[in-house]
């Protein structure tokens, strides 16, 4: 068994081939309607025919910026975000990531760290960004 998986980017689509033993492995993270990241190999067969996509490896786009950020920096315009921050990052501890503060006031330049480390596993990143009052989401 095997599945064509349709993909796109900014700029075109294309076909990518995945055997069954990579589509029950990476079902749920298919299906779970979040960006993906998408490690293919490419072989073109031959100098006429179109080139085979073959699906290596699918993980949502917040786990792979998990993976190699070392923290983040959260901007926030209004006071009301901090209680659903909270909330959120409460759920998502021991981690090696920073995180950071920073209010959005043209007076002051400050950022503020908040204590331990963070995982940013699953779908934190995109529950931050979906906050009211957070006005930007910047990985460092």
């Amino acid at each position: 068994k095997y599945a064509f998986l349709e993909m796109s980017d900014g700029s075109s689509s294309f076909e990518g081939l995945l055997f069954s033993e990579g589509l029950v492995r990476f079902e749920e993270t298919i299906n779970s309607g979040l960006p993906l990241l998408v490690s293919v190999t490419i072989d073109k067969q031959n100098d006429d025919g179109n080139p085979r996509v073959m699906i290596n490896n699918v993980e949502t786009l917040d786990t792979a910026i998990a993976d190699i950020a070392n923290g983040l920096e959260i901007c926030i315009n209004d006071v009301s975000a901090v209680s659903g921050l909270r909330e959120i990052l409460s759920k998502d501890r021991n981690g090696k990531n920073k995180i950071y503060i920073k209010p959005d006031n043209d007076n002051w330049d400050i950022r503020i760290e908040l204590g331990g480390g963070y995982a940013l596993q699953g779908d934190i990143l995109s529950n931050i960004r979906g906050l009211s009052g957070i006005s930007a989401v910047k990985e460092i």
